[in-house]
């Protein structure tokens, strides 16, 4: 009984600090929420926006909600890019490695957290290179890819347009290096099409153009155009038949239909590294088909219906 009235006070005692230091119950019963009130936060009655001090950054109540959802990865971003955050015409931003990055969405965090602190695209290289970024999304992987001097193009398709739009925003940010990067409003697939689809502005990373997860609310339609990646191989290996050409696939389900294309058409053979996520119906399919054509596989499968491969041409 002395421990549970104990536990209880002290419960009370953190509750009325935080009240003390945020005096704002909505933004308080938000950082008890998401476990963000143990960092240090400045309230600022005026406009009753917060700052967490640590990480330099000021949160809006009707626009930066998301930011508490994935405060501990900020703050895990901070601890292991050396990352920074700021605000820029309402925005919130990170830099990582001289990378200015926005953010508008919780699992915008996540994926940043993929690319920059657990380095899933971190293929080294000495030859020069393009890059086929499929699943462009908000441009963080293309500008990844970017700032490596042995990547001289990287050609990035997003077909949803607010998406698309929001990934131009970051190239704009990184003009060092935005030259380097083209990106194309349409989608990638085993044929050319007009699609009607529903799409979420918030979880950007779960659109799709095939097999939609119905957990996710697609709150809104848009006609997307895909392209065949047939047509895209021809086109790179054109323009650069000097270079090695590596491909990045992470359209939430789509890479089934594209693996399977580029194999018919024997163009497969035009890739010396493939770096795919796959959904839903497990590696195998993908797996089978590289090593028909001789690849190098390694394959992570992190969560019984999603995972990694990275496979390399070894003809």
């Amino acid at each position: 009984m002395f421990l549970r009235i104990k536990t209880l006070a002290n419960k009370i005692i953190r509750h009325i600090v935080l009240y003390l230091q945020v005096p704002n119950i909505s933004w308080v019963r938000e950082l008890k929420y998401y476990g963000a009130d143990s960092y240090q936060i400045r309230y600022n009655k005026s406009d009753q926006t917060i700052t967490f001090t640590e990480l330099n950054v000021t949160l809006h109540k009707k626009t930066h909600s998301f930011f508490l959802e994935r405060v501990n990865t900020a703050f895990e971003l901070q601890k292991r890019c050396n990352a920074f955050f700021g605000n820029e015409n309402e925005r919130i931003f990170i830099k990582i490695n001289d990378l200015k990055l926005f953010i508008t969405t919780a699992q915008e965090f996540s994926i940043i957290y993929e690319i920059f602190a657990l380095q899933c695209y971190n293929y080294l290289t000495r030859k020069s290179s393009v890059v086929i970024d499929i699943g462009f999304n908000v441009g963080y992987a293309s500008l990844f890819f970017a700032q490596n001097p042995d990547i001289v193009k990287i050609y990035s398709y997003e077909p949803f347009s607010n998406t698309y739009k929001n990934g131009l925003l970051n190239i704009s940010a990184n003009p060092s290096i935005s030259d380097k990067i083209m990106p194309f409003n349409y989608g990638v697939s085993d044929n050319n099409q007009s699609l009607l689809i529903g799409y979420s502005d918030t979880l950007k990373g779960h659109n799709t153009i095939v097999d939609q997860n119905s957990n996710v609310k697609y709150d809104l339609k848009e006609r997307i155009e895909t392209i065949d990646i047939k047509d895209i191989i021809s086109d790179v290996k054109r323009n650069h038949p000097q270079h090695d050409i590596i491909a990045k696939i992470d359209c939430e389900g789509n890479e089934y239909a594209i693996l399977e294309k580029l194999h018919s058409c024997e163009q497969i053979k035009y890739l010396k590294v493939i770096m795919i996520e796959w959904h839903h119906k497990g590696a195998t399919p993908i797996t089978e088909i590289l090593k028909r054509n001789n690849f190098e596989i390694f394959s992570v499968d992190s969560k019984g219906h999603i995972g990694l491969i990275y496979a390399i041409n070894s003809n």
